[in-house]
């Protein structure tokens, strides 16, 4: 006596499962012939620059000495010097010319100018749109730099 139950057989919940798999897998091929570099945001995002320029202030308020050289600024915090700069697509952070700490991504051109006792940073995201913040650091002495 074979009685007949109304429900899935193993066969057929892996047969479900490999078609199940197969579109998931054209859907993916889809969305990268779609987007082939992928979806990126070519603005900076607003906290961001936010968080970048509180660190940057509270890094200059830290710091005995300031200079800017060569678009680069180097700051003299007890005995060692930390630079931020444009490198690539990026601004990065160096503490003696080692490391590679990102603080802000997404960036066309960076530009940090001193002037008296004013240290004025400008950044351009990919989008076009700038940003810039002057801070006024409470130690003004400049000191000479060693680029490598």
């Amino acid at each position: 006596m074979l009685q007949k139950s109304n429900g899935f057989t193993m066969v057929e919940m892996l047969i479900s499962l490999v078609v199940f798999m197969m579109i998931s897998l054209f859907v993916l091929q889809i969305f990268l012939v779609m987007y082939p570099n992928g979806i990126t945001n070519k603005q900076l995002h607003h906290k961001e620059w936010e968080v970048f320029s509180i660190q940057l202030q509270k890094e200059l308020r830290e710091s005995k000495n300031q200079t800017v050289k060569n678009n680069k600024l180097y700051l003299l915090t007890n005995g060692s010097v930390a630079s931020v700069e444009l490198y690539q697509n990026i601004v990065r952070r160096q503490v003696e010319g080692l490391g590679h700490e990102i603080l802000l991504q997404n960036v066309a051109d960076f530009q940090v100018n001193q002037k008296g006792n004013q240290i004025s940073v400008k950044v351009t995201d990919y989008s076009g749109k700038q940003y810039s913040r002057t801070f006024h650091p409470y130690f003004k002495k400049e000191f000479n730099v060693n680029e490598e």
